[in-house]
């Protein structure tokens, strides 16, 4: 079941219960971390039952008992509030939008290679439409000489830089298909 629409029913019920909340979610250990994960919606059709506003209080209400609430977001952002149907339409780019706009922070993860750097660019201009001022950090992912060339970290800050963008880069993830393949076939 998708754990984010149960979040959103529960909200909507009247209840502010974190044990309910968290009980929507998986459990997952990371190490010595536990943390509660909420699955996402597996099929677009499912998207009316996730409400901006429900998600929100949802996101207020987790965050005031937990240490860190993160939401994974898709990278296409748009206002489809503007677009009519006659029936009721998926939201997902509304709860998008309105879960930047309650973010404290906000970390945007860009492929380091040259079709990456470009869509990051354009992300980051549509971005600033939908919702102004906000100043995502820049995480660089897949990072290694074979697709940024020699000192890829040198070239991609050289990159950035040249075209102009005001957010900061604070981080690289390297291009490990070793650590990432074993993580895939141990289901961690």
């Amino acid at each position: 079941a998708a754990s984010i629409a149960q979040l959103c029913r529960i909200i909507d019920s009247g209840s502010r219960d974190p044990a309910r909340l968290a009980a929507a979610c998986l459990t997952v250990q990371v190490g010595d971390a536990t943390m509660k994960v909420a699955t996402g919606i597996p099929r677009a059709s499912r998207w009316p039952e996730v409400r901006a506003a429900a998600l929100r209080r949802a996101a207020f209400t987790l965050r005031a008992h937990h240490d860190l609430v993160v939401f994974d977001l898709a990278a296409l952002i748009e206002m489809d509030e503007q677009l009519s149907f006659d029936t009721q339409a998926p939201q997902r780019n509304a709860v998008a939008v309105e879960m930047l706009k309650c973010a404290d922070e906000v970390i945007m993860i860009v492929a380091a290679d040259s079709v990456g750097l470009p869509r990051a660019l354009r992300a980051l201009d549509e971005l600033d439409v939908c919702v102004p001022g906000l100043q995502p950090k820049i995480v660089f992912n897949r990072v290694s000489a074979a697709n940024s060339g020699r000192s890829p970290v040198r070239r991609l800050l050289e990159a950035w830089d040249r075209f102009g963008p005001s957010h900061p880069v604070v981080g690289f993830l390297p291009n490990d298909n070793v650590v990432c393949h074993a993580a895939v076939l141990a289901g961690s």
